[in-house]
């Protein structure tokens, strides 16, 4: 029994030891701005104007405005820098290039 329960011990001190370093990378990633840039190359594909209209929440009929209202709204509540999500932050931006590039 104690060669299993030292087994489990050092399973779990080195889970969570990796637990924390992915944690700490990812608060320096976000710090210098490179699971940005990680994210943005995720998404690079050209996005069609539809796809884009789906990602803002917004319809063919809506004014530039109004869609770039929406992008405003959905940018800040994504924003890495305040926790959000890098990889949705890159796609809302990537929506609001392809809306514009439409236009």
């Amino acid at each position: 029994q104690k060669p299993r329960n030292a087994l489990s011990a050092l399973f779990t001190h080195r889970v969570n030891a990796f637990v924390e370093a992915y944690k700490q990378g990812m608060i320096n990633a976000q710090r210098t701005g490179a699971a940005t840039q990680t994210a943005r190359k995720a998404v690079q594909k050209m996005m069609t104007r539809q796809e884009a209209q789906q990602i803002l929440g917004v319809k063919e009929h809506d004014s530039i405005n109004d869609m770039m209202q929406r992008y405003a709204r959905l940018a800040e509540a994504n924003d890495p820098g305040k926790g959000g999500s890098p990889y949705l932050r890159a796609k809302i931006d990537q929506a609001k290039e392809a809306v514009i590039k439409s236009s």
